[in-house]
């Protein structure tokens, strides 16, 4: 064998074990990165984050809220954290997605916690007179559930819309869509007051 034989052989192995250690590089590499997207597809946020998003979402610092709590749930195999506080006499719920600490929804409801939530008949915040002409009306309550998103009555479709006698309480339950988000409101009967909001 001559020595250019033998050059060339050696030649041919090198470029096959080169060859060979690019495929095994680019093999681990791509190991190692479906390895961690997996990881990073199941972070989750913390708690402490689950709070400030909620926080920031209200408005609100926690230093302003009160009876701050939250948990961690699994709902249909997705993460969720679920953070409830009170604030300026409402009480808000949220769940926040676990991985991308997205707001997936929420709700106020007006809680009573002041004096001056209680009428003269010591009932909290709901109309004591049942007669039906001291109501605001189904239309004008369609227009403060509406109003007080910033939207137009042209905008929405009205899915319900009906007053409601709750255990003596006297309000209006008023559903409506827009841009496919569905919109429930609680609104009070006489004062035309929001008792409740949330959207899905």
């Amino acid at each position: 064998m001559n020595e250019s034989t033998k050059k060339s052989r050696l030649s041919k192995k090198r470029i096959f074990l080169t060859a060979i250690l690019i495929i095994l590089i680019g093999a681990l590499s791509f190991g190692i990165y479906v390895v961690l997207a997996g990881q990073n597809r199941n972070h989750l946020i913390s708690f402490e984050e689950s709070i400030q998003v909620a926080l920031d979402h209200s408005g609100f610092s926690q230093d302003e809220v009160s009876n701050l709590s939250g948990f961690f749930d699994k709902e249909d195999g997705f993460s969720v954290y679920e953070v409830t506080f009170k604030a300026n006499g409402f009480e808000y719920e949220y769940n926040i997605d676990g991985n991308s600490g997205e707001v997936l929804s929420h709700s106020e409801e007006r809680v009573p916690n002041s004096i001056s939530d209680h009428d003269s008949d010591g009932n909290e915040g709901f109309p004591s007179d049942t007669a039906s002409s001291s109501y605001i009306g189904v239309d004008r309550a369609k227009y403060i559930a509406v109003d007080y998103l910033d939207l137009d009555l042209s905008m929405v479709t009205f899915t319900k819309a009906k007053l409601d006698d709750d255990d003596g309480y006297h309000l209006y339950e008023i559903e409506f869509l827009s841009d496919q988000v569905e919109y429930e409101f609680e609104i009070d009967a006489k004062t035309g007051n929001i008792l409740s909001w949330e959207h899905d």
